[in-house]
């Protein structure tokens, strides 16, 4: 069948009788028929940039919620150790409300 297709040719070259011009047409055709699927700004000039706070808000939570448990522990045991990051007195605070509030009490 390929020697009757290149005996129809016009071109001997060419048995299917396409010439460069008409690729290129085809092509541009399909090129205009194809469109970017929904949803795909990336091609867009004028979308705008920067950072997506929808997956780093998820990156924190999953993160954060498996790692305050080790830092609550290395706290507490950084605590025992007389290093403190939050320096609190329990005695002073709890003289102070009572100076304020019910002055009878401190003794």
């Amino acid at each position: 069948k390929l020697w009757i297709i290149m005996a129809k040719a016009k071109n001997a070259e060419d048995p299917f009788a396409e010439s460069a011009e008409t690729r290129a047409q085809a092509r541009q055709r399909a090129a205009a028929t194809r469109k970017a699927p929904k949803g795909s700004s990336r091609d867009d000039d004028d979308s705008k940039g920067g950072i997506r706070f929808g997956p780093l808000i998820f990156l924190v939570l999953i993160v954060g919620s498996s790692l305050l448990p080790g830092l609550l522990q290395l706290s507490e045991a950084l605590g025992k150790m007389g290093v403190s990051w939050f320096a609190v007195d329990h005695q002073a605070k709890l003289t102070r409300f009572y100076q304020a509030h019910n002055p009878e009490k401190v003794s």
